[in-house]
């Protein structure tokens, strides 16, 4: 008899699913780069500089996610396997990678951000929250400090 209430609330639940969350940017280089075309407010000069960077960036780490798709199954086997030695190997191995592709993002984003005007750079963020992201530096320590000071 509970079969009513779960299916009616299925389209409401799809619909909630189907909204990008508001006041972030999406994920992915077309969300990145339609979001920050429209917050900014991107001249076409501006918008082609973008494009190419995100371009770039796309190209410098293709290959680098197959590794590291590779390497994730590596780190799937040794947890079953239970070989501590390659977890720890294997880890590492993500590590790097993930510190290359952090550097690649922030050479393209630097690319970027270097076309923008005073305005631009102001609604970007003082930690570059709009161009780095949660995790990526946006939401750094220092920033999470300035919007909740700790009690005196």
């Amino acid at each position: 008899m509970k079969v009513w209430p779960i299916a009616l609330s299925l389209p409401l639940i799809a619909s909630l699913c189907a909204q990008p969350p508001q006041g972030r940017l999406g994920r992915g280089p077309a969300n990145l780069e339609s979001g920050l075309t429209q917050r900014l407010g991107l001249n076409a000069t501006q918008q082609n500089t973008l494009h190419t960077a995100l371009e770039e960036e796309r190209t410098q780490i293709r290959g680098m996610m197959q590794q590291r798709q590779m390497l994730h199954q590596s780190l799937v086997a040794a947890i079953k396997a239970g070989n501590a030695d390659q977890i720890e190997q294997v880890t590492q191995q993500i590590a790097s990678l993930d510190q290359q592709r952090s550097a690649i993002h922030a050479k393209a984003m630097m690319k970027f951000y270097s076309g923008l005007t005073a305005d631009q750079k102001t609604k970007v963020g003082p930690n570059l929250e709009l161009l780095l992201g949660p995790g990526r530096g946006g939401g750094s320590a220092m920033w999470r400090a300035r919007r909740n000071p700790p009690p005196q």
